[in-house]
């Protein structure tokens, strides 16, 4: 792909959109660009989300051996919260909730509050996990153990805090 054409778009209204080309990030409206921000030529933005409330956005940013949880305000561009990560699987986003679930070191659960830049949750689970999923209201988490072709196991976010609280593991539902 030329460096011109956008590796992504993330709607932000109906008429706006957060461009992530490259090494640049931007935020168009129709056709004129409100504002521009160059990225480092070693960062490589993989994956993203708009916020519920509109005002910002997620991006998980790949670096060199690491990765990280950027959170941009979209009045300007400007990073309102870097979340450094390591020994990272995948993240998901709970949007609307403004959390993102991140998997580290195949067990390990960890919920950040991406508006305050905060860690909520961090539990480590007695099996492996495969994949997961987090509804966008952030209630809700659905967790393939051992494989990703092993149970689908459902776990309350409620549950999971109340059990890092006092050190238990939840008991999961096998759907």
């Amino acid at each position: 792909p030329s460096a011109s054409r956008p590796a992504s778009l993330r709607a932000v209204t109906a008429t706006r959109v957060l461009q992530c080309q490259r090494h640049a990030l931007s935020l168009r409206e129709g056709s004129t660009t409100r504002w521009s921000v160059a990225q480092s030529r070693t960062d490589r933005i993989i994956d993203g989300t708009v916020l519920g409330d509109g005002r910002s956005a997620a991006l998980v940013v790949q670096r060199a051996g690491s990765q990280a949880i950027n959170v941009i305000g979209l009045r300007d561009g400007s990073v309102l919260h870097r979340i450094n990560l390591n020994a990272v699987s995948p993240v998901r986003f709970a949007s609307r909730r403004g959390v993102a679930l991140v998997l580290t070191e195949q067990r390990r659960l960890v919920i950040v509050d991406l508006r305050f830049g905060r860690i909520t949750v961090d539990h480590e689970v007695e099996h492996d996990i495969g994949e997961l999923a987090i509804d966008e209201s952030g209630q809700q988490i659905a967790l393939r153990v051992r494989d990703p072709f092993g149970d689908v196991q459902q776990v309350q976010v409620k549950d999971l805090i109340a059990a890092t609280k006092l050190g238990a593991v939840p008991e999961p539902s096998v759907e």
